[in-house]
């Protein structure tokens, strides 16, 4: 089953693409939100920022 899928990737290069990089997307969506947040909410961060 896995070597029929191999070749099918080889003609349907998107069946794999497509998808990858909706997870890479979202990673990097979550990742970005996490990082405003925890700069938002934290409050070391806070004074960090403002002594620069």
């Amino acid at each position: 089953m896995i070597a029929e899928g191999r070749d099918r990737l080889l003609d349907a290069w998107w069946i794999a693409t497509l998808p990858g990089l909706a997870i890479v997307v979202t990673v990097v969506a979550l990742h970005l939100f996490g990082e405003a947040a925890r700069e938002r909410l934290n409050p070391a961060c806070r004074e960090s920022a403002a002594a620069v």
